[in-house]
């Protein structure tokens, strides 16, 4: 499927030993309904045959650029500077893009001019392609951007899979992902985007099937997710301020106290409880209500 103007669409996949899944999600762009893509793989220091998944589809469309191991932000900023098309979208190595998924957000961009990111409703599978159930409607960031991703509103998942991007706003305003954070670039990037950016969606049309297993970087708490995101919280506060987000407390109270939970499951007490009092502090009420 094309449409009236068909312009080019660059999908970058950072690729760090996804030998399992690369070759499904490669199948998965490259099968898509609108045919005017190109696919940059950009296999991030793989020690496993990711590499040899990804060479079984032959499609000139499809270019694979190998590196040492840099980290996924790398590897997407630099698909970036690679890529030729005039949207970007940044699909993960493990995630399944609906057939009609690009299609529809390109219609959408046509009909809306105005709208620069595209993104539709996510459906969760596990390990098998199996669907994992959710009691509500699991979809990305349109309106509020920042309210909904520093208040962890459970609805929305910043997943960069989702999201269909004109590239001039990325390159106009020099929008790049954070060297700095692994797990929680994705929430800053969209963060920085929203600043000059407008989102919009196609709701349950263009499906995004998002991979959720035990290995997912987001899902194995470790000492250093926690780190992570106390790195976040860092580069949140040198962009937004109480001046600025009339929420920035709430925003606090709630990383810490997630925080304080995070160490008490890892058994570390002396960070819980200190993580635990910080939130305590920032909202004595909040913190009563949450705990008991």
């Amino acid at each position: 499927m094309q449409t009236l103007s068909s312009p080019l669409v660059s999908i970058i996949i950072p690729c760090y030993n996804s030998e399992k899944y690369i070759y499904q999600t490669l199948a998965s762009a490259i099968n898509q309904s609108y045919r005017n893509i190109e696919v940059i793989v950009i296999i991030d220091g793989a020690t496993d045959s990711s590499i040899n998944e990804a060479k079984k589809i032959n499609d000139p469309r499809i270019v694979l650029y190998s590196k040492p191991n840099s980290g996924v932000s790398d590897s997407r900023n630099q698909g970036l500077e690679l890529s030729n098309g005039d949207f970007i979208l940044f699909l993960d190595s493990d995630d399944i893009l609906d057939k009609d998924f690009i299609s529809h957000r390109i219609i959408y961009f046509e009909e809306n001019p105005n709208i620069d990111v595209c993104s539709s409703e996510i459906i969760k599978i596990d390990e098998k392609d199996n669907m994992i159930s959710s009691p509500i409607k699991l979809v990305g960031a349109t309106m509020n951007v920042t309210q909904n991703i520093l208040l962890y509103n459970q609805e929305i998942i910043t997943c960069p899979s989702n999201y269909l991007i004109r590239k001039k706003k990325l390159i106009t305003h020099n929008i790049k992902f954070s060297l700095h954070l692994f797990s929680s670039a994705d929430r800053l990037f969209l963060i920085d985007l929203s600043k000059h950016a407008t989102f919009g969606t196609i709701d349950s049309l263009g499906k995004l099937y998002y991979r959720v297993h035990p290995k997912s970087m987001s899902n194995f708490l470790t000492d250093s997710l926690i780190i992570d995101t106390l790195k976040f919280i860092k580069e949140v506060k040198k962009r937004i301020s109480s001046k600025n987000f009339i929420h920035f407390n709430i925003f606090l109270f709630r990383s810490y106290f997630i925080i304080g939970g995070s160490y008490y499951r890892l058994n570390n007490i002396p960070k819980a409880i200190k993580y635990s009092f910080f939130a305590l502090v920032i909202n004595p009420y909040l913190f009563i209500k949450n705990f008991f």
